[in-house]
């Protein structure tokens, strides 16, 4: 599916976050919610699925977040 052209602007600081703080950022109202969509394999940073609830990414201005199916974001 391909990204779609007007993205909501997700305002967090640009370096290393891990994944449930990003998603709590977004929105996600818990961080039980947020490991849970993690392990299923829900997330997406830059096209790439990420699993491990423990994991550090790098974010920079442009990344784009996917979230399930229809939720996107790009880091501002």
């Amino acid at each position: 599916k391909e990204v779609p052209t007007n993205i909501p602007f997700l305002h967090i600081s640009e370096g290393n976050w891990q994944l449930t703080d990003i998603l709590l950022k977004a929105g996600i109202k818990s961080k039980s919610e947020a490991k849970r969509l993690i392990e299923q394999g829900a997330v997406k940073v830059d096209d790439k699925v990420r699993k491990d609830t423990n994991e550090s990414v790098k974010l920079e201005q442009g990344s784009i977040i996917k979230i399930g199916k229809k939720k996107f974001f790009r880091v501002q």
